[in-house]
Protein backbone atom coordinates (compact mmCIF):
# COMPACT_ATOMS: atom_id res chain seq x y z
CA UNK A 1 0.00 0.00 0.00
CA UNK A 2 1.32 3.18 -1.06
CA UNK A 3 1.66 6.23 1.45
CA UNK A 4 -1.42 8.13 -0.54
CA UNK A 5 -3.35 4.78 -0.90
CA UNK A 6 -3.17 4.68 3.09
CA UNK A 7 -3.93 8.46 3.42
CA UNK A 8 -6.86 7.95 1.43
CA UNK A 9 -7.66 4.89 3.09
CA UNK A 10 -7.87 6.49 7.16
CA UNK A 11 -8.97 10.19 5.19
CA UNK A 12 -5.60 12.00 6.84
CA UNK A 13 -3.15 13.55 4.09
CA UNK A 14 -0.17 11.75 2.26
CA UNK A 15 2.79 14.24 4.22
CA UNK A 16 1.23 12.69 7.80
CA UNK A 17 1.67 9.40 6.46
CA UNK A 18 5.14 10.20 5.47
CA UNK A 19 6.08 12.33 8.55
CA UNK A 20 5.05 9.11 10.42
CA UNK A 21 7.57 6.38 8.04
CA UNK A 22 10.09 9.17 8.36
CA UNK A 23 10.69 11.53 11.32
CA UNK A 24 7.46 11.65 13.71
CA UNK A 25 5.71 8.47 15.00
CA UNK A 26 2.29 8.47 15.11
CA UNK A 27 0.88 9.13 18.80
CA UNK A 28 -2.72 9.06 20.76
CA UNK A 29 -5.60 9.41 18.12
CA UNK A 30 -3.49 8.85 15.14
CA UNK A 31 -1.97 5.01 16.72
CA UNK A 32 -6.09 4.43 17.96
CA UNK A 33 -6.96 4.82 14.17
CA UNK A 34 -3.89 2.92 12.67
CA UNK A 35 -4.64 0.26 14.99
CA UNK A 36 -8.35 -0.11 14.46
CA UNK A 37 -7.64 0.15 9.98
CA UNK A 38 -4.90 -2.41 10.72
CA UNK A 39 -7.80 -4.54 12.73
CA UNK A 40 -10.77 -3.68 9.72
CA UNK A 41 -8.03 -4.89 7.39
CA UNK A 42 -7.38 -8.02 9.20
CA UNK A 43 -3.52 -7.38 9.82
CA UNK A 44 -4.04 -8.86 13.18
CA UNK A 45 -0.26 -8.69 14.22
CA UNK A 46 0.27 -4.75 13.04
CA UNK A 47 -3.24 -3.74 15.30
CA UNK A 48 -1.39 -5.71 18.05
CA UNK A 49 1.69 -3.96 17.75
CA UNK A 50 -0.36 -0.57 17.25
CA UNK A 51 -2.05 -1.39 20.61
CA UNK A 52 0.55 -2.01 22.47
CA UNK A 53 2.41 1.31 21.51
CA UNK A 54 -0.85 2.96 23.07
CA UNK A 55 -0.45 1.06 26.41
CA UNK A 56 2.79 2.48 25.85
CA UNK A 57 2.30 5.76 25.23
CA UNK A 58 -0.87 5.33 28.57
CA UNK A 59 2.24 3.90 30.85
CA UNK A 60 4.61 6.20 30.06
CA UNK A 61 2.43 9.29 30.27
CA UNK A 62 0.93 7.85 33.89
CA UNK A 63 4.38 7.42 35.35
CA UNK A 64 6.06 9.95 33.88
CA UNK A 65 7.05 11.71 37.18
CA UNK A 66 8.52 8.12 37.88
CA UNK A 67 10.73 8.13 34.87
CA UNK A 68 11.96 12.02 34.77
CA UNK A 69 13.26 11.48 38.23
CA UNK A 70 17.43 11.46 37.86
CA UNK A 71 17.32 7.78 39.51
CA UNK A 72 14.48 6.59 36.81
CA UNK A 73 16.22 8.12 33.97
CA UNK A 74 19.58 6.69 35.03
CA UNK A 75 17.64 3.28 35.42
CA UNK A 76 16.85 3.25 32.21
CA UNK A 77 19.75 4.38 30.51
CA UNK A 78 21.78 1.71 32.58
CA UNK A 79 19.11 -0.64 31.22
CA UNK A 80 19.59 0.59 27.63
CA UNK A 81 23.46 0.15 27.52
CA UNK A 82 23.25 -2.95 28.40
CA UNK A 83 20.40 -3.98 26.04
CA UNK A 84 22.64 -2.54 23.23
CA UNK A 85 25.27 -5.00 24.36
CA UNK A 86 23.64 -8.20 25.04
CA UNK A 87 25.12 -10.57 22.29
CA UNK A 88 28.94 -9.46 23.46
CA UNK A 89 30.10 -12.16 24.91
CA UNK A 90 31.35 -9.96 28.26
CA UNK A 91 27.89 -8.98 28.61
CA UNK A 92 25.44 -11.61 27.78
CA UNK A 93 25.89 -13.11 31.28
CA UNK A 94 24.96 -10.20 32.79
CA UNK A 95 22.69 -9.42 30.74
CA UNK A 96 20.52 -12.93 31.50
CA UNK A 97 20.83 -12.81 35.20
CA UNK A 98 19.44 -8.93 34.81
CA UNK A 99 16.61 -10.78 32.94
CA UNK A 100 16.07 -12.79 35.79
CA UNK A 101 16.06 -10.80 38.56
CA UNK A 102 13.59 -8.29 36.76
CA UNK A 103 11.28 -11.52 36.03
CA UNK A 104 11.47 -12.07 40.24
CA UNK A 105 11.45 -8.33 40.91
CA UNK A 106 8.01 -8.13 38.44
CA UNK A 107 6.40 -11.50 40.45
CA UNK A 108 6.53 -9.50 43.68
CA UNK A 109 5.56 -6.17 42.15
CA UNK A 110 2.17 -8.39 40.65
CA UNK A 111 1.85 -10.00 44.53
CA UNK A 112 1.58 -6.50 45.90
CA UNK A 113 -0.93 -4.93 43.46
CA UNK A 114 -4.02 -6.95 43.76
CA UNK A 115 -6.34 -4.58 42.32
CA UNK A 116 -5.80 -2.10 39.46
CA UNK A 117 -3.91 1.29 40.54
CA UNK A 118 -3.75 4.50 38.45
CA UNK A 119 0.02 3.07 36.84
CA UNK A 120 -1.27 -0.20 36.02
CA UNK A 121 -3.69 -2.88 35.50
CA UNK A 122 -3.41 -6.18 36.70
CA UNK A 123 -4.59 -7.22 32.97
CA UNK A 124 -1.16 -5.13 32.37
CA UNK A 125 1.42 -6.98 34.63
CA UNK A 126 0.13 -10.17 33.25
CA UNK A 127 1.11 -9.38 30.48
CA UNK A 128 4.19 -7.84 31.18
CA UNK A 129 4.82 -11.02 32.78
CA UNK A 130 4.81 -12.74 30.03
CA UNK A 131 6.69 -10.64 27.52
CA UNK A 132 9.40 -10.60 30.45
CA UNK A 133 9.51 -14.73 30.56
CA UNK A 134 9.72 -14.87 27.34
CA UNK A 135 12.46 -12.06 26.59
CA UNK A 136 14.69 -14.55 29.59
CA UNK A 137 13.72 -17.70 27.74
CA UNK A 138 14.68 -16.30 24.34
CA UNK A 139 17.73 -15.57 26.54
CA UNK A 140 18.63 -18.60 28.31
CA UNK A 141 18.98 -20.24 24.52
CA UNK A 142 21.39 -17.83 23.23
CA UNK A 143 23.66 -17.08 26.00
CA UNK A 144 27.06 -18.13 25.02
CA UNK A 145 29.16 -20.71 26.91
CA UNK A 146 31.78 -19.22 29.24
CA UNK A 147 35.11 -19.27 27.55
CA UNK A 148 33.38 -19.15 24.03
CA UNK A 149 33.26 -15.97 21.87
CA UNK A 150 30.15 -15.54 19.68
Amino acid sequence: MTQQELAVEMETTTTTVARWESSLSPRGRALSQLADFAAYKGLTEWAALFRRAILQEDFLDSTRQYLLADEGLDLQIGVANVYQFREHPKVARSFSQLLDALVHAHQQVALLVKKDTELVTTEDLIALDGRLRQYRKKKQGTTPKEGKQA
